[in-house]
């Protein structure tokens, strides 16, 4: 999953859809304020996780309008 603040997405990354590859790209041009969660090197780099519930705090708390 990437959380951009900077360019206003959340990414989910599903299963058997061909996600990596989109993952992956997205992740080369990921800010440094961008979340980055799951097992590619950048995530692992970062070493950031999250529960759900934080996911759904941040985007509640108008993390989208600062």
């Amino acid at each position: 999953m990437i959380i951009s603040k900077s360019r206003n997405y959340v990414f989910v990354h599903i299963p058997k859809t061909g996600g990596t590859a989109l993952t992956l790209a997205l992740e080369d041009r990921a800010a440094a304020d961008d979340i980055i969660i799951g097992d590619t090197p950048k995530a692992k780099r970062r070493k950031k996780r999250l529960e759900a519930f934080e996911v759904v705090l941040l985007i509640r708390t108008g993390l989208w309008l600062s």
